[in-house]
């Protein structure tokens, strides 16, 4: 009876499993994505329904069924969970899941088709044949589960993709800008190398606020790691300072970060205005920027973070230099690193409209006033000249009329550097600090107005021209030799032996409205004069690397030639020589094989640009005014309301028109008392007759 009872419930469950193979079949048959699944179940409901013929082992075969059943029965509600989930990875392990019970299926298949004493004499092999059929179900599980783990990862990793591409802020809550995010005004034609990196700007609308946008068109730079560089951009809050807002998503392959800007750039702002206007307030955007700049470098002074160090480059000096709708300056933090107070003045400088005079050897292809262009140097002399700039600003603004005859405000017009090239043919006379212009009638030549140095009255020893070598790269003072000097050059090597005549420091108080006299008087306009601002002799040596065969076996000697009678440097400047004594008379001229030898005179010029040109000529007539209104009293007058000023011209007349009418009815005086001799000292004598 006990027995009876247990194959009962045995046949039960094998029953059920048979039952949910049937319910799981129907299910996956109605699904058409489930396809699949539908096939391993029909195959599963098969084998178990053939496990039931099966009469010698039944705990195994009952075992074998429920592990069949609770396979597909998992697989079914794994798939259930999300069926878009599944892959290809997914679909291959279904595949070869089929292709293992497709297997079972053939075993079993034939172990029935043999006899029953073939069944009943191998009865242990029925059982190894199940053993080995259930850790095939479990592999299979295993496999299941494990290319369920790496859909469920490609599917989170995708998610993730996905939301990251959708995203408008990183990690640190920054910003991610698209290209459609920014409403495009205006493409700036200037493309700046700063820090060797070739940057563009453009600039744009963001909802609703100004801002700039600066691309990197390189691959490789600094600002291709944007979440790198907004990190270690300093988080600056002060006025003048706009704020870096973001930098573009990682999935466009554009690389750009926007910054906060003005409506209008300082250029654009100066050119649309009168002069009087534009010199007013170019002064006072001078000591703005000083105060930001000093407020930017004691912060930097103070604070803990390191700053990356950037090598500052005059070509891309505060290039997105704008003005807020309040009218003050708005410069970006990336621009102020490694600036100095200089860079506002050559910034607009190079900018300022005009016409470009190209000089080329005495060609002249355009003239006018020079533009705020051409080649800057941010030397010795720049330095000290930042300082004139960022003080005379404060002079001017502060009390223009009591202290704008001090020279200090004219030194505001210091020349711009337009560069240098070896046009000995033109400045054949010329010396250092020489001005004056040159005749394009051919030939070209440099017609000397003055000297700098003979009119101010400066030496070597009190700030005026200096002299440098460099010999074999190293930079020291130089004099001029009073005997030939030999300079021995490699064999082989390319050397370079230059030595350079300097202006010197004090240079730049020469007194410009001098300047503008002789410029009248000669009748040459302003920005037509030329300045020698410095003097380069060069002596080259090149090696051009020809075959060893041609090659000498001799050092070149180059000799530089003592001053002329008169202190002038005689032209040409020294020789190259084989022998390594100084030849007294005529010198040869050599041919080294393969080595190119040179011996050239530079000339670094200097004109004033179209806005120095108004300053100085705006600053002269305010000069002119204060002379002539300190003539009429203290300069505290000056000042005094127009209400007072008329009260006082009214009393003048009043009075003066009194002192007509008592002279016009006084009688003659007493004769030999003349009238206009009458003083105190006669007044006992003769006396007026009412």
């Amino acid at each position: 009876m006990a027995h009876t009872i247990v194959a009962h419930i045995r046949r039960d469950h094998l029953a059920d499993a048979i039952l949910i193979l049937e319910m799981v079949h129907a299910t996956a048959s109605s699904i058409p994505t489930l396809s699949g699944l539908s096939v391993i179940t029909l195959t599963v409901l098969n084998i178990v329904k053939m496990m039931a013929h099966i009469k010698s082992d039944k705990e195994r075969c009952l075992r074998f069924a429920h592990r069949a059943a609770s396979l597909v029965k998992h697989v079914q509600e794994t798939i259930d969970v999300d069926a878009e989930a599944t892959d290809e990875r997914l679909e291959a392990n279904l595949a070869a899941m089929q292709e293992a019970l497709d297997g079972m299926h053939v075993d079993i298949e034939q172990f029935l088709g043999r006899s029953t004493w073939f069944r009943l004499l191998h009865h242990a092999g029925v059982s190894k044949m199940i053993d080995r059929h259930i850790e095939t179900l479990d592999s299979a599980w295993r496999k299941f589960d494990t290319a369920c783990l790496i859909a469920l990862q490609q599917k989170v990793e995708r998610q993730a993709r996905q939301l990251h591409e959708q995203a408008t802020y990183d990690v640190h809550q920054v910003r991610l800008f698209r290209e459609s995010d920014i409403k495009r005004r205006k493409v700036r034609t200037r493309i700046v190398r700063r820090a060797h990196q070739m940057v563009g700007d453009w600039e744009g609308e963001w909802e609703g606020r100004d801002v700039l946008v600066r691309a990197s068109l390189e691959e490789q730079t600094w600002e291709s790691d944007l979440p790198t560089f907004h990190r270690s951009l300093p988080k600056i809050m002060h006025p003048s300072i706009g704020q870096l807002l973001g930098y573009s998503h990682p999935s466009i392959p554009e690389k750009f970060y926007v910054l906060e800007t003005g409506p209008v750039s300082v250029v654009d702002y100066l050119r649309d205005q009168d002069t009087a206007t534009r010199v007013k307030m170019w002064l006072k955007l001078l000591v703005e920027f000083e105060d930001t700049l000093e407020y930017v470098n004691r912060l930097r002074r103070t604070t803990r973070n390191p700053w990356v160090h950037r090598a500052h480059c005059s070509q891309a000096c505060l290039p997105a230099n704008m003005l807020k709708t309040d009218g003050t300056l708005l410069f970006t933090m990336e621009d102020l690193w490694g600036a100095s107070p200089q860079c506002m003045y050559f910034s607009c400088r190079k900018a300022y409209s005009g016409i470009c005079p190209s000089i080329v050897c005495g060609k002249e292809t355009r003239r006018g006033p020079l533009p705020l262009g051409g080649h800057l140097h941010f030397g010795r002399v720049d330095e000290w000249r930042a300082g004139i700039v960022t003080n005379s600003p404060r002079v001017v603004l502060a009390s223009p009329r009591r202290e704008v005859h001090q020279p200090a405000p004219i030194t505001l017009c210091s020349s711009d550097l337009t560069g240098w090239g070896p046009c000995n043919h033109i400045f054949v006379s010329a010396s250092l600090g020489d001005y004056g212009y040159i005749d394009f009638r051919q030939p070209a030549r440099f017609i000397r107005i003055g000297n700098v140095f003979e009119r101010t009255g400066i030496k070597g020893d009190t700030g005026g021209p200096q002299m440098q070598m460099r010999w074999k790269a190293s930079y020291r003072p130089s004099d001029w030799p009073l005997e030939p000097k030999r300079y021995r050059f490699g064999k082989h090597l390319s050397e370079r032996l230059e030595i350079t005549q300097l202006g010197g420091w004090d240079y730049l108080h020469f007194f410009w409205d001098e300047v503008m006299n002789d410029a009248k008087c000669h009748r040459v306009a302003l920005h037509d004069l030329v300045f020698v601002d410095a003097v380069y002799y060069h002596a080259h040596a090149t090696a051009i690397c020809p075959s060893p065969a041609r090659r000498s076996t001799q050092s070149p000697y180059f000799f530089q030639i003592p001053l002329n009678n008169d202190g002038t440097v005689p032209s040409p400047w020294g020789y190259w020589s084989l022998d390594p004594q100084a030849i007294p008379g005529p010198r040869p001229i050599i041919d080294v094989p393969g080595v190119r030898l040179e011996c050239d005179i530079r000339f670094q010029l200097s004109r004033l640009t179209s806005l120095d040109i108004e300053m100085l000529t705006h600053i002269r007539e305010m000069k002119k005014q204060g002379a002539r209104c300190s003539i009429y009293g203290h300069p505290v007058l000056l000042h005094l309301p127009s209400a007072v000023w008329v009260h006082v011209v009214i009393w003048c007349i009043v009075f003066s028109a009194h002192l007509a009418i008592i002279y016009l009815l006084s009688p003659s005086p007493v004769k030999g008392c003349p009238r206009h001799a009458c003083h105190s000292e006669c007044s006992s004598e003769c006396g007026l007759q009412l």
